[in-house]
């Protein structure tokens, strides 16, 4: 039990977090609502207190909530969920989300307890380095410790001669001369060891090589950072193989020029190498302005190119709404010319105010906020109704935004495929219950008829051993034995109901889950069977069990099943041998008995987990058929399996696993 203090501590630990920490029913009601809910959310206590959790829920994402409550109802804990809240001004904020169910006593879970954190910055400079990575004119990409390539930018793709994804997952060394290759391997697994900073063109003379095989200069920049998935070494990659020409044609022109000084009088001596000088650094001047030209224009032409191919319409707005800007898909989407459109205003074009009011409201949010957002809208087209997902992105200068970039996607099939499955899974649950419901009645209606047969069948008993009794000296030998077959039949029969009432009942008790010592189960099972067992000369081959989390009642009707079987199909071999053993895995505990008795065909080993389902006559050996059919049942409540091998007359095998986690049966 937590004491008063202990729970006044934690409270005020919980109202002065910096994080929002809100408690609400399954029905979304709220409960608590501290400082940091306030500030994130923008609503005061008193005013989010009572109301629906959805008041800040975008309408987009209000199928979370379900999604979360189920989680939370499963006793599963919801961590770092990263979505998108809504504040009481309407803004939109990202967030990272991680809820605990809260319990009653008895542990029903009655509500949720939620810790929300602002991560809107962290996203924002995920968005900044992705476009950066993207669309850097230097080569770059991530390497992990086996030397992997994890991740490549377009331009990386472009020196090496293969596309971004073509590079995922190449050996590092399939880019280094084939002579350097070992060399590079020791280098990198020693870098990997203890990595440091190398800034660009560190003294080394390097050579890369192409996808087809032709060999470059380059100067390459490393540094490293530690990720969930372990170490990762980022590389930029420069070529350098213009500077390396223009050196070479430097040194070209100033071994020419040495000559003539040599050949020339020693007055002429320093004009030329001030003339000598000028030159490089005019040289160099031109090749640095030709190159920052070069860049720039590509960089222009392949914007221009992704937007001009992109299918999805793409436009550009100004503060006060008018078109900056329409790709080719926009233009054609609105079936207007760009003389038509830019400069001017959507009602000035004639675009429909019941779509663009939406546009304009969440164009002025991005130029007060500088924050991305997006809303779905539904557009009637052609006589047919469409949807589409518009994505709001600003584009910054100096002063802030300077205009706001608008993307729109049809997503009719998208939304369409989602109505679909919803309407499946409310068809699914109703005939899951359907089902349900079928079985209870089933198993009410075995366990009643199984009860009223059983005291005819003591009558039948009971009046024959009467009969042989009283007319025991009238009776012929024939007499006796036809009511012999009566009275085993009638026997028979009750057992076979006692069988079918236990199957019965162990569909409908519920599970008592607790760790089970499997050990003593199997040494309790032996010492049943001990009486059946003696002078057989059983060879017993048990290793040390692991526990097992399940009901230890039904657990042990398991073991009793499984050995006594063992025991019975083994008992006329001459050097009868059975094993048990067991392991775990993280998420299954796994046991098996194996016996060396008269084995099965494979080709029954499904069909004898069926109820009355035998593969050899009473006459060889007793029993009701009912046995594996309670074992298969017991484990499957445990939301287990069993699964049996066998070879006729060589060994017969059971393997059954149960998982570890506790789940509800």
């Amino acid at each position: 039990m937590i004491s008063d203090r202990e729970l006044l501590h934690y409270s005020a630990l919980a109202e002065y977090s910096a994080d929002a920490i809100v408690t609400k029913q399954l029905d979304g009601t709220i409960l608590s609502w501290n400082a940091g809910a306030v500030s994130l959310y923008g609503y005061e206590a008193n005013e989010a207190i009572g109301q629906n959790i959805e008041i800040i829920v975008p309408d987009d994402r209000r199928d979370e909530l379900a999604w979360i409550d189920q989680n939370l109802v499963e006793k599963k804990i919801v961590d770092q969920l990263e979505t998108v809240r809504c504040r009481k001004d309407g803004s939109l904020v990202n967030v990272s989300i991680s809820a605990a169910p809260v319990k009653e006593r008895d542990g029903t879970v009655i509500g949720a307890s939620t810790i929300t954190r602002n991560i809107t910055k962290r996203v924002r400079e995920e968005q900044y380095f992705r476009l950066a990575f993207r669309a850097s004119q230097i080569a770059m990409f991530f390497v992990d410790k086996a030397g992997l390539i994890c991740l490549a930018n377009r331009q990386a793709g472009l020196y090496f001669g293969l596309s971004e994804s073509e590079m995922v997952g190449k050996k590092i060394e399939d880019f280094v001369p084939i002579s350097m290759q070992d060399r590079h391997a020791t280098m990198r697994e020693s870098y990997m060891r203890d990595p440091t900073e190398r800034v660009m063109g560190a003294g080394r003379d390097l050579q890369a090589i192409r996808h087809d095989g032709r060999a470059f200069p380059v100067e390459i920049a490393l540094s490293h950072i530690e990720t969930e998935e372990g170490l990762r070494v980022l590389a930029a990659v420069v070529d350098i193989t213009r500077r390396k020409n223009a050196e070479d044609e430097i040194r070209r022109i100033n071994a020419t020029l040495e000559q003539r000084i040599v050949k020339r009088t020693a007055l002429l001596e320093e004009s030329n190498a001030k003339l000598t000088d000028e030159i490089t650094k005019r040289r160099h001047s031109e090749a640095k302005v030709r190159e920052l030209a070069n860049k720039a224009h590509a960089q222009a032409m392949m914007l221009h190119a992704v937007i001009s191919a992109s299918p999805d319409p793409i436009y550009r707005f100004s503060r006060d709404m008018k078109y900056l800007y329409a790709s080719p898909s926009g233009l054609e989407f609105i079936g207007k010319t760009s003389e038509e459109v830019i400069g001017k205003t959507w009602r000035e074009v004639g675009q429909p105010a019941s779509i663009m009011q939406a546009y304009e409201k969440n164009v002025k949010r991005v130029f007060e906020t500088s924050i991305p957002c997006s809303h779905t809208t539904e557009w009637t087209l052609g006589g047919r109704t469409q949807y589409f997902d518009c994505y709001l992105n600003p584009i910054l200068d100096r002063d802030g935004v300077e205009s706001v970039v608008c993307t729109t996607r049809n997503v009719t099939e998208r939304v369409a495929k989602e109505r679909v499955i919803i309407d499946l899974n409310r068809e699914l649950a109703r005939q899951a219950a359907a089902l349900s419901n079928t079985n209870a009645e089933l198993e009410t209606f075995a366990y009643s008829v199984s009860h009223d047969l059983r005291a005819p069948l003591r009558y039948i008993d009971g009046y024959v051993g009467m009969l042989i009794e009283d007319a025991s000296d009238r009776l012929t030998t024939e007499d006796r034995r036809q009511l012999d077959v009566v009275s085993q039949s009638a026997r028979e029969m009750s057992e076979l109901i006692n069988d079918l009432l236990a199957f019965s009942k162990i569909g409908r008790d519920e599970l008592a889950m607790a760790e089970v010592d499997m050990n003593r189960l199997v040494c309790e099972a032996r010492n049943l069977l001990r009486g059946f067992t003696k002078g057989c000369g059983i060879k017993w081959k048990i290793s040390s069990l692991p526990c097992a989390f399940g009901d230890e009642s039904m657990l042990r009707l398991v073991w009793q099943n499984l050995i006594e079987n063992a025991t019975k199909y083994t008992k006329n071999k001459k050097e009868p041998v059975i094993e048990i053993s067991g392991w775990s895995t993280d998420v299954e505990t796994i046991y098996r008995i194996r016996d060396n008795g008269i084995g099965f065909d494979n080709a029954f080993s499904k069909k004898m987990f069926g109820v009355f389902e035998r593969l050899h006559t009473k006459k060889e050996f007793k029993g009701t058929g009912i046995g594996l059919s309670n074992v298969d049942r017991i484990v499957q409540r445990h939301r287990g399996k069993i699964v049996a091998d066998g070879r006729l007359g060589k060994y017969a095998e059971f393997t059954f696993h149960i998982p570890q986690k506790e789940m509800d049966p």
